[in-house]
């Protein structure tokens, strides 16, 4: 776990340097979790009570849309995955959170949260840049998603190496808000080209 934790510190140190010492009383809130492709970080229909930063692997964000799950976001080693709505109003929420590889990630629970901030302030100005490259890395994000597929993929492939192994025609459909039969088009064609 050491190992983790120097690593999330030397990430975080670009946003934010804060000493050594405030990263070994965090790590005594923070709960490393290992999970298979598929698991389920936060079900649709619960109250988000933790945030979570990803090591390894991949993660998806889908969203409940017409009674299915629908992947609107991944997310990376380095990034940070929470429901925002539910975690600050305490309410229910239809997103659902999935392990779409193996993933390896550190949670951090709301109330430990808070009280890490009461305790250690230069803590929250590092907790404001880390919610503003979410913000960032989420518009990136979605610029991507707004071009046609054909456009978007090679885009999203390059921030997302090795994705395209793991995601299947239906979740990127659902990403890129078309039909999985373009999808298929354009992905047996790159194969052909190949």
């Amino acid at each position: 776990m050491e190992k983790y934790i120097q690593q999330m510190k030397q990430d975080y140190d670009s946003l934010f340097p804060v000493s050594e010492e405030l990263y070994r009383l965090i790590s005594l809130y923070l709960e490393f979790k290992k999970k298979k492709k598929g698991d389920i970080l936060k079900r649709s229909g619960s109250v988000e009570t933790c945030s979570r930063y990803i090591i390894e692997g991949y993660v998806g964000i889908y969203y409940l849309q017409d009674e299915e799950l629908q992947l609107r976001y991944v997310l990376r080693p380095t990034d940070t995955v929470f429901d925002m709505l539910s975690y600050v109003s305490e309410e229910k929420s239809c997103i659902e959170i999935r392990a779409l590889t193996e993933v390896l990630f550190f949670e951090f629970h709301k109330d430990a949260e808070i009280e890490v901030v009461k305790r250690y302030p230069e803590f929250a100005q590092l907790g404001i840049l880390i919610n503003h490259r979410i913000q960032q890395r989420l518009a990136q994000q979605n610029a991507i998603l707004g071009m046609d597929f054909k456009e978007g993929y090679p885009e999203f492939v390059q921030l997302f190496p090795r994705i395209e192994l793991f995601l299947k025609n239906w979740q990127w459909a659902s990403l890129f808000q078309c039909s999985p039969r373009t999808i298929s088009r354009f992905l047996n064609k790159r194969k052909g080209a190949k």
